[in-house]
Order: C-alpha cells, then structure tokens, then sequence
C-alpha cells in the first residue's frame, strides 16, 4: 500500500521490508526517478484500477521486467488515500 507520496505504507512480509521508509520505485527500480507509466499516479488521478509492465537494469546489469496492478483505497467520503499496488517479476 502506497502513498500520494510514492511512499510504501504497508508490504507483505516477502518483501523484507519491515520499518524502513522508502518509496515504490525506490524499492523496485533502487532509484529515486518514478517508473515509466506509473499505474498508481494513474489510479490517484483517476480513481480506478490500471496496471502497466516496467522494466529496469539493475546495478549488476541484469534486466527485471514487472507487472504492476493498482486500485484505489478510498476514505469513508469516497477520497482516495492510498493505492494498492501489486507487483509481479515476469
């Protein structure tokens, strides 16, 4: 679950991030740049679900593409304070 901010609220514990502040790109891409065809910057601008793949090199020079699938968590009012965001390696 991600903020408005990019940054990661709550992760399953896979991941292995346990009490670190850190942003979604910051985690997956390790750079502070914000993925390409971001679906959560989509999905808090229009309020519905997106995915999108994204790919990057690592520091080791491997490549990773990832699926990412996004959809709105909403207020009691109907406002969007965060998004869920699932990512797959593909």
């Amino acid at each position: 679950i991600i903020d408005k901010d990019k940054n990661i609220l709550w992760t399953n514990k896979e991941t292995g991030i346990i009490a670190e502040t850190i942003t979604c790109h910051k985690f997956i891409k390790g750079q502070e740049e914000f993925c390409y065809n971001c679906p959560a910057e989509k999905t808090f601008k229009t309020g519905i679900k997106h995915k999108a793949l994204n790919s990057h090199i690592a520091r080791d020079g491997s490549q990773h593409v990832f699926e990412m699938h996004t959809s709105p968590i909403k207020d009691d009012k109907g406002t969007i304070v965060a998004v869920l965001e699932v990512v797959k390696e593909v």
